[in-house]
């Protein structure tokens, strides 16, 4: 494990052990279940760290992704669902071109 790995893990707890953050009471039942389950699975506390470590980045990937997609539309994909059409699209739709029709039907 590097160094920053380290750090990373380090300011993770940090963030997540801030006193802004203890907004919830602390459930002393819920922490003592909590506890004696990480006394008797020593790797608990490590897995559960990478987990919410892994969520928290796979999280922040998606709000980017969201972030560039509703910059490049300049809309949600929901409101585009019942978006009216374009009428310069409409515009620009071909009417069949019907002059060989009317020679050959004339010329018969």
């Amino acid at each position: 494990m590097t160094r920053d790995e380290h750090r990373e893990i380090i300011a993770f707890i940090d963030e997540a052990v801030r006193p802004d953050r203890a907004a919830a009471p602390l459930d002393v039942e819920a922490d003592a279940i909590i506890r004696a389950l990480f006394v008797r699975n020593p790797e608990a506390a490590y897995r559960i760290t990478r987990l919410a470590m892994g969520q928290r980045d796979a999280l922040a990937r998606l709000q980017t992704e969201l972030a560039e997609v509703k910059a490049s539309t300049g809309r949600t994909w929901f409101s585009r669902l019942f978006r009216k059409p374009n009428r310069k699209r409409r515009a620009l739709r071909r009417e069949p071109d019907l002059s060989m029709a009317t020679q050959n039907a004339s010329g018969s």
